[in-house]
């Protein structure tokens, strides 16, 4: 996918853009360019994303989207030069789903997150992944 940029019109510019249920997230430069970096689709690749992006040392974007997924409850994703990769689909069981919040990436690339969906066996999970 190329990146699509789009003139700013302010000083500050959201990184996460949302239209009819499904989003996309954006870099905004020095000059004011939105180059959009990634637009979901709504399915296997996730769908609405409402956190924020974690950032790894080799400069790899981390995020969670809320729906979507190979299950429809949600998706741990990363984007980095090649595009964007599911890394993980929440069930909706004992994995919880529907994430919600950002993601935190510790100093060996360990994500960590939470979810929202309760299950039978895991109430609001904290998962590292």
């Amino acid at each position: 996918m190329q990146p699509k940029s789009y003139q700013a019109a302010g000083t500050r510019v959201p990184a996460l853009v949302c239209a009819i249920g499904l989003a996309a997230f954006a870099a905004v430069s020095r000059a004011q360019t939105l180059n959009l970096t990634y637009s979901f689709t709504g399915g296997s690749d996730g769908g609405v994303p409402l956190a924020g992006l974690a950032i790894d040392s080799a400069g790899n974007l981390y995020g969670t989207t809320s729906s979507g997924g190979a299950y429809g409850n949600g998706a741990v994703f990363k984007v980095d030069a090649g595009g964007e990769q599911v890394l993980y689909s929440f069930m909706g069981g004992a994995d919880g789903g529907t994430p919600e919040s950002s993601l935190l990436v510790d100093s060996h690339g360990n994500l960590y997150g939470t979810t929202c969906r309760r299950s039978k066996r895991l109430r609001h999970g904290v998962h590292r992944g």
